[in-house]
């Protein structure tokens, strides 16, 4: 038989319906316990230990859930493509659906990228995340925008770059 130092008696008996709650006095500690109150007790740490398991997973998902902040993401969140060719129009419709999914649009159109080989690094690394849904053929599209729109918009951070190579 289990024997416990604190007194059982006061576990409630009735609990889940699995035994009647009957009327006795209650037992000094020490007192040898039988299936039944093993049961309740065995269900009731069951309990405890679940409820500690959830709240530690739901603080762990929160945690991620908040996204880390760049000082990009304070920058303009949007780009005025209405002098861009037809095909980079459509290709800002892609990379801004595909790039807001995870971040801010700032994030993207802020980085210090410029050059075509950090954009590609930068795109494959993307792809590499769970989350980011970019196929082949969204990450080609989005390739080519923020190529494209490097090559307007950052002209000098491009020639700075060559120069520091």
């Amino acid at each position: 038989m289990v024997r416990f130092w604190f007194p059982l008696s006061r576990i409630p008996t009735g609990l889940f319906g699995l035994e009647k709650k009957k009327e006795h006095a209650p037992a000094a500690a020490g007192r040898e316990v039988g299936p039944m109150t093993r049961r309740i007790l065995f269900f009731w740490v069951l309990g405890c230990c679940l409820a500690l398991g959830v709240t530690t997973l739901l603080v762990a998902v929160e945690k991620e859930g908040k996204e880390k902040e760049f000082p990009w993401d304070k920058g303009p969140d949007t780009i005025d493509v209405s002098q861009y060719p037809p095909e980079q129009q459509a290709n800002y419709k892609a990379f801004a659906r595909k790039c807001s999914k995870c971040h801010t649009l700032a994030r993207a159109i802020n980085a210090p990228y410029a050059l075509p080989a950090e954009w590609e690094t930068y795109i494959r690394m993307m792809q590499a995340k769970k989350r980011s849904g970019l196929d082949a053929e969204s990450a080609k599209k989005v390739l080519s925008f923020l190529k494209y729109d490097s090559s307007l918009r950052k002209k000098d951070l491009i020639e700075k770059k060559l120069k520091g190579k």
